[in-house]
Parts: C-alpha cells; structure tokens; sequence
C-alpha cells in the first residue's frame, strides 16, 4: 500500500488517500483539519500516519490510526513551527526541525 495527501474535490479539504501499490480507487481516506500540513509519514509500526498540525503559531504532530480511530497528540509543544520530521530507522527516536517566521510589513511612499 502507498499513501498521498491531496484536496478532496468536492470538499476542497485535505484528504489522506490509501491505496493499493497496483493503484485503483482508494481503499480508505482519512479526513485531516483544516489546520493539518499535507506533509505526513507513516508511523514506524505502520499502523498510522503521522501529521503536522498547526494550530494559530505552533505546530504538533498528531498520530492517524488507519482502522479509523481518533487522531492522538504525539507531541506537546508551545511555541514554534515544525518544519519537517522523520523517525529512527528502528522507530525509537523522532528528529524534526522546528522554528518561528518572523513577518514585517515596510510602507515606503514618496512624499513629495
């Protein structure tokens, strides 16, 4: 089985899609939050997605169970934005990278 993240062209929402590895129609989809990256990993046991959520200026990975259970929580941060993530090849240890965006806006008008 392979996996791809895309909108829902009816819904215009983002959408997991399980399929088989020969294609065809999906064989389940999964709904993710408005709030959810379409950047996702399955989980080391291959029992789940994992996916970055991102909820006013911080970021959280949540845990998707393909047999259709609630999402979970994996992390538990405050602050910051998570940019990319990625398990250890024996599942055991999680790296990511995370940090913040600064924006300013500069008007510049000619007086004259």
């Amino acid at each position: 089985m392979f996996a791809h993240a895309g909108l829902d062209a009816q819904t215009n929402r983002l959408q997991l899609a399980v399929l088989a590895v020969d294609g065809g129609t999906p064989v389940r989809t999964f709904d993710l939050p408005v709030t959810a990256w379409p950047f996702f990993r399955w989980s080391p046991d291959s029992r789940a997605f994992i996916y970055i959520d991102t909820r006013g200026d911080v970021s959280n990975l949540w845990r998707l169970p393909l047999d259709g259970g609630k999402p979970v929580q994996v992390t538990d941060f405050t602050t910051h934005f998570i940019q990319t993530f990625a398990y250890s090849r024996d599942g055991k240890e999680l790296a990511l990278s995370r940090g913040s965006t600064t924006r300013d806006a500069l008007i510049i008008r000619d007086e004259q």
